[in-house]
């Protein structure tokens, strides 16, 4: 078995194997001995695969995310609004995979999925749901976040708004793209 720590010296990343005794800050550490097939099948429920990899604090708001899209999906008789959840799906799927991929290749995450950029697109476009995402990042000040928790309701309101007044006309178009009739 092969641990990889990945470790801040002097303000600059470094990753250790086989470094049970350091003594620094740790900030990952991931067993390298997990099945790469595993990660990949359950990568296909982001957040599934970081589960199996212990990261526990990210992946439960992305498991829960996911619940959100899976009932609005399988609920929905609406082709419009499945083809809204599809995209959100594809949102939250790509970092945790790559995360997730990262973690049993090397050991470690090379890119820093935290960005503001992704807390800001996973606000847009799940909402609600995003919250306690942006409240665990450390990208935002807490002036930040409180604007984005005030924000979230409001564009909320504002996009339901729109999708009721055009609803039909969306459902309509989509229906009669899929050839499904009216």
């Amino acid at each position: 078995m092969v641990w990889f720590c990945s470790c801040v010296i002097n303000g600059r990343a470094r990753v250790f194997a086989n470094a049970p005794n350091l003594k620094v800050k740790v900030m990952t550490a991931v067993r390298k001995d997990k099945k790469m097939w595993v990660v990949l099948a359950l990568s296909f429920i982001p957040g599934l695969s970081l589960l199996y990899l212990g990261k526990v604090r990210k992946s439960v708001p992305i498991l829960v995310i996911d619940l959100g899209i899976a009932a609005g999906f399988l609920f929905s008789g609406s082709y419009l609004l499945r083809l809204l959840l599809f995209n959100v799906y594809l949102v939250t799927f790509w970092v945790p995979c790559m995360e997730s991929y990262q973690l049993v290749k090397y050991g470690v995450i090379r890119t820093d999925a935290r960005t503001r950029w992704y807390v800001v697109v996973l606000l847009l476009t799940t909402g609600f749901n995003a919250i306690p995402l942006l409240w665990q990042s450390d990208k935002f000040t807490k002036k930040g976040k409180i604007a984005w928790t005030i924000a979230v309701p409001v564009l909320f309101v504002a996009f339901f708004g729109f999708l009721i007044r055009y609803w039909e006309r969306g459902e309509m178009l989509i229906r009669n793209v899929l050839g499904v009739g009216v």
